[in-house]
């Protein structure tokens, strides 16, 4: 089946999960509304939805998986500054990046690396945490070609750099 590579947002009373938790505590357990209490109540104290959101998909069967692999090349629209013109520093895209890093029990699940340039022309790794909402994965089948259009807009801003 194709792959959508999409989520969605769904909104759930606490009321459910906190329900959902309580029923799998055994009834024998004299302390269990204690037990469902403290853990609902720190995550909400918290304001931890990245936690409520672990707790109910394991309550409810799902997998907490990400769609992303270490090594995969992906498009981010979390933004940086960078002298993306050559002469100012602006704020941007990073868009093309790599994933160095997944923790599934994080918000900010993908470790990334991307590239930015600097004042003095010169192009800088860079490292980033950010959502695995705010990616996508670029399906690069020639490397070369990419490669070829990376040499090309470097050239490009140490022209405008030179140029100044």
């Amino acid at each position: 089946m194709k792959t959508f590579n999409k989520q969605i947002k769904i909104t759930v009373e606490l009321d459910t999960i906190a329900n959902q938790l309580l029923n799998t505590i055994s009834p024998e357990n004299k302390h269990k509304e204690a037990i469902v209490e403290a853990i609902i109540g720190r995550m909400d104290a918290n304001n931890d939805n990245a936690g409520m959101t672990l707790l109910y998909n394991a309550l409810s069967g799902f997998s907490n998986d990400v769609n992303f692999e270490v090594g995969d090349v992906v498009s981010c629209s979390e933004s940086c500054y960078g002298y993306w013109d050559g002469k100012n520093e602006s704020y941007r895209e990073i868009a093309e990046c790599k994933v160095i890093d997944i923790n599934i029990y994080s918000k900010d699940k993908l470790h990334i690396e991307y590239n930015v340039p600097n004042k003095d022309g010169n192009i800088q790794t860079k490292k980033m945490w950010v959502s695995h909402l705010n990616c996508s994965k670029l399906h690069i089948r020639d490397t070369k070609a990419m490669s070829d259009l990376r040499a090309s807009i470097e050239a490009t801003i140490d022209t405008e750099v030179e140029g100044s």
